[in-house]
């Protein structure tokens, strides 16, 4: 419903993309807009989401479909 709201969520599905001229220039544009007004910290809520596993599985299964999620959780894990 708002530019904030824009802006915070472009910087969160962009945060693990190659595009981080774009993810730079959300959260800039985050900080210019009052964040008291919506109580949102982009850099903050971004990063802690980010990290959050269980949000990542969520997300490639929306964006990928479940077989192309369990490949990538895969490869992720022989790789370490």
């Amino acid at each position: 419903g708002s530019v904030y709201n824009y802006y915070y969520q472009m910087a969160f599905h962009l945060k693990d993309s190659p595009y981080h001229e774009t993810y730079d220039m959300c959260i800039k544009k985050c900080k210019n807009i009052n964040p008291k007004k919506y109580n949102k910290n982009p850099i903050g809520d971004v990063k802690n989401t980010s990290k959050n596993i269980l949000n990542k599985v969520i997300y490639c299964i929306k964006n990928y479909g479940l077989l192309t999620t369990v490949k990538i959780i895969i490869k992720k894990l022989l790789r370490k």
